[in-house]
């Protein structure tokens, strides 16, 4: 790749930056994408995927968010930001199915499995059992979900997520 279009790919991701930090999400996207399209092929350029999912994520657009989030994992493993949004998102899907459905258990399943990776990574965040024990709510497994929250509120007495869920469970 040469240098103009690395020059290229790096004046459209700075556009798509500053475009997110002031929150204008669609417009960032539009930059972030056309960076893609011109880094195609080239793993450096694999983060824009990310901050392409960080801006659907932002949006609300989950779906859209995972496709970007699981691209930008399948380049870069171990990638934790990715791995947490993209369970969040699979969780904000699977919330709005219906109770018994196929769909949300396979939903869940996936936040499930990508949010224990992360703890692999760190296994002290209170947050990240904040997460699951949201997660085992949701699957209907009440006790799994009380045990993280309390394993969250252990870790952080003030994990704010863990208390609140907590709260619906007693």
């Amino acid at each position: 790749m040469n240098i103009g279009r690395r020059l290229i790919i790096f004046i459209l991701y700075a556009i798509g930056s500053i475009f997110y930090w002031f929150h204008r999400y669609y417009r960032g996207i539009k930059y972030f994408k056309k960076a893609l399209e011109f880094g195609r092929g080239d793993l450096r350029f694999g983060i824009h995927n990310y901050y392409v999912g960080l801006g659907y994520y932002k949006l609300r657009r989950f779906a859209d968010a995972i496709t970007y989030f699981e691209e930008y994992m399948k380049k870069k493993k171990g990638a934790k930001n990715a791995l947490l949004r993209a369970a969040v998102c699979y969780d904000n899907l699977a919330v709005k199915l219906p109770l018994d459905s196929t769909d949300r258990k396979k939903l869940l399943e996936r936040a499930r499995a990508l949010v224990n990776e992360v703890v692999l990574f760190n296994s002290e965040n209170a947050l990240l059992y904040a997460i699951l024990g949201t997660i085992e709510k949701h699957r209907g497994e009440l006790v799994s979900a009380k045990a993280h929250f309390l394993k969250a509120l252990a870790l952080d007495p003030n994990c704010k997520v863990a208390k609140e869920h907590m709260c619906d469970l007693l």
